[in-house]
């Protein structure tokens, strides 16, 4: 706690003196995380290509994903230090060994039964959601099916969306979603209307909705979803679904 405090700190001094822009890629107006991106490329934890785009929709493998969370998390003494190898195939001297293995010795990480870390590999929602809510201390939901199943409760639990209804272990998140789980456990993540949900492809939501306005505003830390918003029919009672695969009464 007191490393997060003093993180805490030292980011709200440097937004204090200093006002950096977020980087304006070429090719995120319009994703719907492009205020998640923004946030984490100020802060100095992610970057785009020569390119000029972020890639939001490109995959992320396990050696990045890690790499980012350990560092919006944690300061680089807490984990500069771990450069000797520590799974089979994270050996010395690799850019991601530092990172890989400071969360190894968190309990963050555990690996694979042959020893290897395979840090290749694109990362999957049920491996993302485990190493965010572990490095981030989020409350668990113990669950009795898979591994992964607590995770996926878990998020659910906290309000924080997860993509791809009916394979959300499996689903290979992109580059754009990880910005979105890192900015939410941050604080950053805004509110969306309806109109802008709806553009987002495939997710598991765990949303309330509010009339704001005129403007139904959807409210992420809420453990349920109102389809009387969406249908207008006042006697559908809440209940959760998978949006876009609406709710029936």
């Amino acid at each position: 706690m007191i490393h997060f405090l003093r993180r805490a700190l030292i980011l709200a001094f440097l937004a204090a003196v200093c006002t950096v822009p977020a980087m304006a890629y070429t090719d995120t107006a319009g994703y719907p995380w492009d205020k998640s991106i923004g946030y984490l490329t100020e802060k100095g934890f992610v970057q785009g290509y020569a390119d000029g785009g972020f890639h939001p929709w490109a995959k992320i493998n396990r050696a990045e994903f890690t790499k980012i969370v350990i560092a919006s998390r944690f300061m680089p003494e807490e984990y500069a230090s771990f450069t000797a190898g520590c799974f089979s195939d994270v050996p010395a001297g690799q850019w991601y060994t530092p990172y890989v293995c400071f969360a190894k010795s968190k309990g963050i990480i555990g690996g694979n039964p042959d020893g290897t870390f395979r840090p290749a590999e694109r990362v999957n929602q049920a491996e993302a959601l485990k190493i965010l809510l572990l490095t981030f201390e989020q409350p668990l939901t113990p669950d009795s099916g898979a591994w992964y199943e607590t995770y996926l409760a878990s998020a659910k639990q906290i309000g924080m969306l997860h993509f791809a209804g009916g394979n959300e272990a499996a689903y290979h998140i992109g580059r754009g979603e990880m910005a979105y789980f890192a900015a939410w456990l941050h604080g950053h993540e805004a509110n969306k209307t309806v109109d802008q949900l709806l553009q987002i492809p495939g997710y598991v939501a765990p949303l309330s909705f509010a009339q704001s306005d005129g403007t139904y505003v959807v409210t992420m830390h809420a453990p349920e979803v109102d389809m009387r918003v969406l249908t207008g029919n006042s006697s559908i009672r809440p209940k959760e679904c998978d949006y876009p695969h609406h709710c029936v009464s």
